[in-house]
């Protein structure tokens, strides 16, 4: 056994295994489960033997972590690589972060064994990065932590900042298993990573961030066009998606209770603490999302109220894990019957503070905000000569738009700045924030009548129409986002959903109807009024000929003809001239049309392609586009419904948040002092301001509850690393 790692090679494996294994039975040879038999679990995993990496990490035998190194230099290598045109998993690497993906990959041009301490230190040009730094530190012996950088990368696929990963206790025999369940993701060993994923402890978050890396991974795969490894990668997401899924109907099943309160706790793992339900929603699970233990628990939050998060409560300690919300109310009826103190005084208090109840409050103001602005643009929206001439409506629309502007924009910015750096990266938040809907016509209506109300003040009557125009394109913004409100019905929020799925679409179309169109209203123009070098009058910009050469081809994809105006029959009405001298010097006058029967022709043409063929196109892509929606109309709607509980369970209504606003400001500024304190005291290392006191953690709720229900986790995993993959994958 000695010679073990001089002379062990594929071939050989077998023979060494069995022998390990023997002396791995004899209580008398423990010595030997040390060295030699880290040596051969090094090798197993590296030939990808899963059967015998299974067996020897069920028998005790520990990897040392001192053979990372090795491990990444033996699987993570591409020669002379620059992961520019590369079809590996190098490529992927490099396109999330290329600074940590040189400090794990190896691309040297020799064998990695040269790069070591006996390596000339002027002959840096044939190593790679990560072995180049390790030459030019000898003598300090500096060597890069490829666990810690596997951890990192790991962060920027899931778009979270870089958190330090440094302070794990080092003495958490687990830890390294989630490192080699890091090696085995980033590697896309799918048959290791079940192995390495049921050692790791809290299974249910890890296989959440296992597929939410993969097909992070596989989104940077399918921009290279590379379908198979693209495939491959989401292939084995879906795998471990299916296990959250198995082990929710499990877990579900025998503890209900610590099933749904596991949804919200917060755990670390690869540096990153996050709750499972909060993961999932990130990175748009919906089937876990809509799982039963998680509506159930959603149910909880919504008709009922929650010290731990309500924004009536007056606590100003940050909580490590909210308490379960009470089960007085599990659907609306009983809700209701809350409200009405039908089931006694104290589920009614907890009715009348519950997210639901803000929710009906602040959409209720939003319906009479919109019958107040509807009443000023109709009535009310005149020149004014001083403050005292503004309407009622008006102050009362102002009002409303200040508090909405504070809830929306201002209370979030104050409470991001209690911590010290955001827990995901500014890309990412924005890509979010860009692809809601709602955020974007939120932002949008304050922009449109914050321009219409600087253009009042300024009270111009050349500028009085454009006002007009911004307030009624303001209160257009403002119907359109009292539409969310629908959303949390069972019925009108798919449907809500459908339109903006349809919407998407139809956006897209648009592009080859606007190259129609605009082929065709120049083929009209140029043979209709040939040689009209006025395109772009001076006097206004509603006399310039674009939007006559975008008018006919636009109209006619709705059916009108425009064949008088196409063959200059309206030319004996007197509305134009010939004269070439009057239309250029009076735009109110229009130029009559020179008759062309080629005009007929391209007309024919272009109502032929667009009419029948491009019309009943997108009508078709509609009805392919509604039947998958409304095949995912459940899985949508639970998933889009989570948004707006979990806004709705920490704000205010408007404008009734104005009193309440500084008590919420002072409270944020409190909690931060207390977190400061804690770290302060605690003299422990904080990340985004959460301390990470373990001793303190561990004696809570939450650390109670994933202790309580880690048995049952590791029996539901159990079930996973012996069954067949492809069974387990096509389950579902």
């Amino acid at each position: 056994m000695e010679i073990l790692q001089f002379s062990l090679d594929p071939g050989s494996l077998s023979l060494y295994f069995y022998i390990a294994y023997q002396y791995s039975q004899d209580p008398n040879r423990v010595k030997y489960k040390t060295k030699n038999t880290q040596i051969l679990l090094l090798e197993a995993i590296i030939a990808d033997r899963v059967d015998y990496v299974s067996a020897m990490l069920q028998h005790g035998i520990v990897f040392n972590t001192e053979h990372f190194e090795s491990l990444y230099d033996e699987t993570f290598r591409c020669e002379d690589c620059k992961a520019k045109d590369c079809r590996s998993m190098h490529a992927i690497h490099h396109r999330c972060d290329s600074f940590i993906c040189n400090l794990i990959w190896c691309t040297c041009l020799d064998d990695c064994k040269k790069c070591n301490k006996k390596a000339s230190k002027n002959d840096h040009s044939k190593h790679c990065v990560r072995h180049a730094g390790h030459i030019i530190a000898v003598g300090f012996d500096q060597r890069v932590d490829v666990c810690l950088q596997a951890r990192y990368l790991c962060q920027k696929l899931l778009n979270f900042n870089q958190i330090d990963a440094t302070d794990t206790i080092e003495e958490d025999k687990e830890q390294v298993y989630f490192d080699l369940l890091a090696w085995a993701l980033l590697g896309n060993k799918v048959k290791l990573a079940t192995v390495f994923w049921f050692k790791c402890k809290n299974q249910l978050l890890t296989a959440i961030m296992a597929s939410s890396i993969l097909k992070s991974m596989s989104s940077n795969v399918e921009s290279t066009k590379d379908k198979k490894l693209y495939g491959e990668l989401m292939e084995h997401s879906k795998l471990f998606e299916n296990r959250v899924i198995e082990m929710q109907n499990t877990l579900y099943e025998k503890r209900e209770s610590d099933t749904m309160d596991l949804m919200e706790i917060e755990d670390e793992i690869f540096g990153m603490k996050v709750s499972p339900m909060v993961l999932a929603f990130e990175n748009k699970m919906m089937d876990v999302i809509g799982h039963p233990c998680i509506q159930r628990r959603l149910n909880r939050i919504w008709y009922n109220y929650d010290p731990a998060d309500s924004p009536f409560s007056c606590s100003d300690i940050p909580n490590k894990f909210s308490l379960p919300a009470s089960g007085a109310a599990a659907k609306w009826t009983d809700w209701i019957k809350n409200v009405l103190r039908l089931n006694g005084s104290l589920w009614m208090e907890q009715a009348l503070v519950s997210p639901l109840m803000i929710f009906a409050v602040h959409y209720l103001f939003v319906l009479a905000v919109i019958v107040w602005f509807s009443a000023f643009v109709l009535t009310d929206l005149d020149l004014i000569g001083s403050v005292w001439d503004i309407g009622i409506y008006e102050w009362l629309l102002y009002i409303w738009l200040i508090a909405d502007f504070f809830e929306e924009m201002i209370v979030p910015l104050i409470i991001r700045l209690q911590y010290k750096r955001s827990k995901h990266t500014k890309w990412f938040k924005l890509k979010r924030y860009i692809f809601n809907v709602w955020k974007v016509l939120t932002l949008l209506s304050y922009l449109i009548i914050l321009s219409a109300v600087c253009l009042r003040i300024e009270n111009s009557s050349s500028n009085h129409r454009i006002t007009l125009r911004l307030y009624s394109l303001g209160l257009f913004t403002m119907y359109m986002r009292f539409l969310q409100c629908m959303i949390v019905h069972s019925y009108f929020g798919p449907k809500i959903i459908m339109i903006g799925e349809m919407l998407v679409e139809l956006i897209k179309f648009v592009w080859i109807f606007i190259v129609f169109m605009m082929c065709t209203g120049v083929l009209y123009h140029a043979n209709m009024y040939p040689s009209h070098y006025d395109m772009w009058s001076q006097k206004s910009e509603t006399y310039w000929r674009i939007w006559k050469i975008i008018s006919l081809p636009y109209w006619q994809l709705y059916g009108e003809l425009f064949l008088d105006e196409l063959q200059g029959v309206n030319n004996d009405n007197n509305t134009c001239t010939f004269v070439e001298a009057d239309w250029e010097s009076n735009p109110d006058i229009e130029r009559c049309v020179e008759y062309d029967w080629v005009v007929l022709l391209i007309a024919a043409l272009y109502m032929l392609f667009t009419n029948l063929l491009l019309v009943n196109l997108i009508i078709a892509l509609f009805t392919y586009r509604f039947e998958e929606v409304q095949q995912n109309s459940d899985r949508l709607w639970k998933f889009w419904r989570y948004s707006i509980i979990t806004e709705f369970r920490r704000r205010y209504p408007v404008p009734l948040n104005l009193p309440f606003l500084p008590l919420k400001i002072v409270k944020i500024l409190r909690r931060r002092n207390v977190k400061l304190n804690c770290c302060k005291k605690k003299k422990v290392q904080c990340s985004s301001h959460t301390v990470k006191d373990k001793t303190e953690n561990s004696g809570g709720k939450r650390r109670q509850i994933l202790d309580r229900i880690q048995p049952l986790q590791t029996l539901c995993a159990n079930r996973f690393l012996y069954s067949p993959v492809k069974d387990t994958l096509h389950k579902h």
